[in-house]
């Protein structure tokens, strides 16, 4: 699991209930978000359905999320929606990305998985 908040009030978590606990394909993939500083939290749909362990926004519309089977999405929603992006981080499908963070200046991300990679 991980919470960022883009602000005082706006912010996301990310996670994945284990195995016992999902009931459903669906239930692999959370992402949770709050405007009222963590007081209520609304879940937002994510396809396709895989763990998710990082989460990193720029503001409260442009954000990044990371996960299993080397899944990196990215929405300019708020999380309304959000996409897959086709990457060269891993060439192994099945690596796991752990974290996530966009540098405000530059611009330039950055990912890191679970088998030591560090991308850019």
């Amino acid at each position: 699991w991980a919470v960022h908040f883009a602000n005082a009030s706006t912010g996301w978590a990310v996670g994945a209930p284990d195995n016992a606990q999902a009931s459903s394909a669906g239930d692999f993939s959370v992402i949770l978000h709050t405007t009222n500083g963590g007081v209520g939290w609304r879940r937002q749909a994510v396809s396709p359905a895989v763990a998710l362990y990082g989460i990193f926004f720029l503001n409260g519309s442009h954000g990044w999320a990371v996960g299993a089977s080397s899944t990196i999405l990215f929405t300019a929603s708020g999380g309304a929606n959000w996409q897959h992006l086709d990457h060269d981080c891993t060439s192994d499908p099945k690596v796991t990305l752990r974290g996530v963070v966009v540098d405000q200046t530059s611009g330039s991300g950055y990912v890191v998985g679970g088998r030591g990679e560090i991308c850019r």
